[in-house]
């Protein structure tokens, strides 16, 4: 009985214990059933609480969200980062739109060309361009160079993770040792500096020996005809022919990184004793890159001064992060990039003809000599770039820090592999290649930058769902992006204005005895711009912005502000001009304006051997106006130098100086905005980082007390002006691209005042009106009140610039304008464009919330969505 009741309890537990496990795995079942099909909208955490404290610990969690071979790394409330720790590619989720952001092609082994270069590219986070001590260059790439080789490591930091990439020729081989090495050379450059363990594993493989006491005939005749013109009674030290492959590289740290030895060294040792044969270097790079996760963005950043670089090479180019986003052969958008006003470039656009395309960003370094202009001298604006998937996801990459260095590079489908993609290219070590060649030689040197540059370089991500999957969604992102930063204004305080520079002085050619000489002749006197505002006003016309320039000498390219300045006596006086500013009373706002680093008059105004920016090889940097049809040198027109930034304040300072003393609040900067220099003169290296800065803080200084306006201005200082003339309405329509977009208007619209360029020097007058309107830009003219004729043979360039500039000719077309863009626009002053499109040819819709405007650019009338819209003509539709 008791053996019965034993057997009932044992299977009883049986059976209990078989009930809690099918509990547990149906339980289990569960579990993995919500988690797969848990609407993504209401989806929690696919990890647990302990998974969670494991990632902030530093360690990766696998997480079923995640491609195969990845784990999760961090996440916050929007975001989440994955990685993959042997191939160093990296992942972002981004949980409000649930959609999926790839440093890398998915499956790139499957490109359809098959190139193993092509494919390599695509498997890494970053490539470099170096030279070496022969001003022979390379490139390298973090998969073949670094990852194949197993040199990549990783590690935790707040937010992210930090991987640490060793690029180069990752295997030490004999010809990169010293294979004989004169006694007194060896000892005081290698042994004495060596103890201990290091000392004695170099004597264990070099051995001190004369090549006439060598007893064994096989090693003595090796070596004589290797070492063809030894000295057989000197004493050298000789690397034995036996030493082990596995001692090679030990022996290599000890004489490289202990001893200080180098290649050079080497090459001199077998130059010495008849040895022919190329050294072989061993090349390694060291560089960091960190991926943070900061609230709504990703941030990836090199710390530049953390760049190891081996000793004789020049670190000049790094690519980051090239096919972030990258869209393959079946997707559906663009790439946009910041060319002008802002361009997009079809995914797939199958333009096999479409040549490299490289923009950088804010343009050409000044402080490098240049005697062609590239194509039609298109440059960012603004230092970003993105990917929109049509009705899917967008992202935006902004250029954080060294984005004056840096470059925008695009590819398309069918250039180079089957990825649509675009990329940032940052210049460390600027280079110049100087030649010294003759009639019978041809020599030619690259000179670089002394140090590379070492501050952070970086870039944040920003990302955007379906509702802002096209290149207005990419405006908002960064508009709202500025704001946040406090680089953008909020106050919705933009209304449209007409904004009129007047020339006050010419110079003009003539001549005494046959001497010839440049006088100025003044084209606008106070009084006379005083009449042109009283005509404007009494047609009502009352938001003026008047820019006077060439109010103190030197015609329209104005004298160098050396000091103070006064204004031109021919112009009227101070009592003119302060009839003249008292008269525009609340109508409008008057402003000083002028060129202050380009000068285009030197001694006895302008020392420029002391004061001008310098080349790499300390000649005068140079400016050139250039013919738009052969992109060369404009023969007829007079060249300038650039200010070194160094000395800007300063100028800055005594112009604004010169201005106060008139009671003129407003400034017109007609170059601060477009010009950055590197200056490499012998004062110290200034870089555009650090140009970039100097001119950034003074402009915030003059803005405290100033209304300033920019012309064609870059983006650092917009947070400083109220507005913006001659900003671009178009790309550089390079041959990749297939649209130009308003980027940069719908940006700024609402908080700031633009214009493009002048309506009178337009080709096609009502075509600059509809742009005004399409794009929310003010009217803008630029006016002399001497009619033409008056002013016709001028010198140069001041001739060219006069043409058609008699405001009589403008006025009553200017009236007309602005008085129907006030009557027909005053719902959306003041307001920020949500969205902008192109309906059909030659038609757009631009929407402020729920009040759109179509502008039809076509000779025939159009209906849209049941608005009918005469030719060459605009609706508002509410």
């Amino acid at each position: 009985m008791k053996r019965l009741y034993s057997k009932i309890n044992i299977h009883k537990k049986l059976l209990i214990i078989l009930g809690v496990f099918v509990l547990i795995a149906a339980l289990a079942l569960i579990i993995n059933f919500v988690s797969i099909y848990i609407p993504g909208s209401i989806e929690g955490a696919a990890y647990s609480d302990s998974q969670l404290a494991n990632v902030a610990q530093g360690e990766l969690a696998v997480d079923t969200r995640a491609l195969e071979g990845m784990k999760l790394a961090v996440e916050n409330d929007r975001l989440a980062m994955f990685f993959n720790d042997t191939s160093s590619e990296m992942a972002v989720l981004d949980k409000e739109s649930q959609e999926w952001w790839y440093s890398n092609p998915v499956g790139a082994e499957k490109d359809s060309t098959g190139s193993a270069s092509v494919i390599a590219k695509q498997k890494s986070i970053l490539q470099i361009e170096y030279y070496n001590s022969d001003d022979a260059t390379g490139i390298l790439n973090s998969y073949t160079d670094c990852i194949l080789n197993e040199t990549f490591e990783y590690e935790f930091i707040q937010n992210g993770i930090r991987m640490n990439f060793e690029i180069g020729k990752q295997k030490v081989t004999r010809e990169m040792l010293p294979a004989v090495v004169e006694k007194e050379k060896f000892e005081e450059k290698v042994l004495e500096k060596l103890s201990g363990d290091e000392k004695e594993l170099v004597e264990e493989y070099y051995v001190l020996q004369k090549l006439s006491e060598i007893t064994r005939t096989l090693v003595k005749n090796k070596y004589q005809e290797l070492y063809t013109t030894i000295d057989e009674d000197r004493e050298y030290y000789f690397l034995d022919m036996y030493t082990p492959d596995y001692k090679i590289s030990s022996i290599y740290d000890v004489l490289y990184a202990i001893a200080g030895y180098s290649a050079d060294d080497i090459a001199e040792d077998n130059e010495a004793v008849g040895y022919n044969i190329e050294v072989d270097e061993f090349v390694r790079f060291h560089i960091p890159v960190e991926f943070i996760l900061e609230d709504d963005s990703l941030k990836v950043s090199i710390p530049a001064s953390e760049i190891s670089i081996p000793t004789g090479y020049h670190l000049t180019e790094i690519v980051l992060m090239p096919y972030f986003g990258c869209a393959g052969l079946d997707d559906e958008g663009y790439l946009f990039v910041a060319d002008g006003s802002g361009a997009i470039i079809d995914f797939n656009s199958n333009k096999k003809m479409a040549y490299s395309y490289i923009l950088p960003v804010y343009g050409e370094d000044d402080g490098m000599e240049r005697t062609e202009m590239n194509f039609s001298s298109a440059k960012a604006y603004v230092p970003v770039f993105g990917l929109a998937y049509e009705n899917q996801k967008s992202v935006l990459t902004v250029i954080e820090g060294g984005e004056s260095h840096a470059s925008i590079e695009v590819g398309i489908s069918g250039d180079e592999g089957d990825q649509n993609w675009a990329g940032a290219r940052f210049e460390l070590t600027p280079l110049s290649i100087e030649d010294f060649s003759d009639s019978k030689n041809k020599v030619e040197i690259n000179m670089y930058q002394e140090e590379p540059y070492a501050g952070e370089l970086s870039m944040r991500y920003l990302f955007g769902g379906k509702d802002k999957a096209d290149y207005s969604g990419l405006a908002y992102l960064y508009r709202e992006y500025l704001q946040k930063n406090g680089d953008l204004k909020t106050d919705g305080s933009a209304t449209r204005q007409m904004d009129i520079k007047l020339i006050m002085q010419v110079m003009k050619e003539t001549s005494f005895l046959g001497i010839p000489y440049e006088t100025p002749q003044t084209v606008t006197t106070f009084k006379q711009a005083n009449e042109i505002v009283n005509q404007l006003k009494e047609q009502g016309v009352t938001d003026i912005n008047i820019g006077m320039l060439s109010w103190f000498g030197g015609g329209i390219h104005n004298d160098p502000v050396i000091g103070k300045v006064s204004i031109a006596s021919s112009l009227g006086g101070k009592r003119a001009l302060g009839q003249f500013v008292t008269d525009m009373g609340a109508d409008g706002k008057v402003a000083f304006g002028a060129e202050l680093l380009k000068i285009h008059d030197s001694w006895p105004r302008f020392n420029q051997y002391t004061n001008a920016s310098r080349y790499l090889n300390n000649s005068l940097a140079t400016g050139y106006y250039f013919n738009s049809a052969t992109m060369r040198e404009n023969s007829r027109t007079d060249s300038y130098y650039y200010l070194s930034s160094r000395y800007f304040a300063g100028v800055l300072e005594d112009y604004t100086a010169s201005v106060d003393k008139y009671d003129i609040s407003g400034l017109w900067l007609m170059d601060a905005g477009n010009i950055l220099a590197s200056d490499f003169g012998s004062s110290g290296t200034i870089d555009r980082e650090v140009s970039k800065e100097l001119i950034v803080n003074a402009v915030a200084e003059a803005a405290k007390k100033h209304d300033i306006t920019l012309d064609n201005s870059n983006q650092y200082l917009w947070k400083y002006m109220d507005t913006i003339i001659n900003l671009p309405t178009r790309s550089s329509e390079h041959s990749i691209i297939d649209e130009s977009v308003p980027f940069l208007q719908i940006v700024l619209s609402g908080n700031y005042n633009y214009a493009s360029g002048a309506f009178n020097r337009s080709g096609d007058l009502d075509e600059y009106f509809l742009k005004a309107v399409e794009t929310g830009g003010d009217l803008y003219y630029e006016w002399i009140y001497e009619s033409d004729v008056t002013a016709s043979g001028l010198k140069g360039v001041d001739a060219e610039k006069v043409y058609s500039m008699f405001y009589g000719t403008w006025m009553d077309m200017a009236i007309e304008q602005y008085t129907r863009i006030k009557e027909e626009l005053t719902a959306v002053e003041g307001k920020e464009i949500t969205h902008h499109s192109m309906i059909e040819k030659g038609v757009y819709r631009t929407e402020y919330g729920d009040v759109s405007v179509i502008v039809n650019y076509n000779e025939y009338d159009v209906v849209v969505d049941g608005n009918h819209v005469n030719a060459r003509d605009f609706k508002v539709v509410r």
